[in-house]
């Protein structure tokens, strides 16, 4: 079920699932600005209340990467967070980082954090087998 929700003046959606599924809530599309690297835990708050009951919560879309450090520490542990692409990550036409959201040494110190998990550590889906 799709119900409005509220981010940055927005009319953006926060899924609410029923009980039968295990389907996450989302707090989609926060751009905080640029190298704000705070851990938004008043927009994980508020969708973890707009749901109701205890719900996984993932930043579906986000400009700038958040401090995992910070996200602990104010109890905002995102299920999971999409950095946008283009200008967000890579500089214009350029297979190089783009500094101007997210600083090369967060970008290193949130992939590098043992509680982010990465892409490289998550089982190969296409084969997996529940043995």
């Amino acid at each position: 079920m799709l119900r409005p929700f509220n981010v940055l003046g927005s009319n953006e959606y926060l899924i609410c699932t029923s009980d039968n599924y295990i389907i996450p809530s989302g707090a989609c599309y926060i751009y905080p600005g640029k190298r704000v690297y705070l851990s938004q835990s008043g927009k994980f708050s508020e969708a973890a209340e707009y749901a109701g009951t205890p719900k996984l919560i993932a930043l579906t879309e986000n400009g700038c990467l958040f401090d995992p450090e910070l996200a602990f520490r104010d109890q905002a542990p995102w299920l999971w967070f999409c950095t946008w692409s283009g200008e967000f990550v890579i500089r214009s036409g350029m297979p190089l980082l783009s500094e101007e959201y997210t600083e090369e040494a967060m970008v290193k110190k949130v992939y590098d954090d043992e509680r982010v998990i990465t892409l490289d550590e998550l089982p190969d889906w296409k084969h997996y087998s529940r043995d």
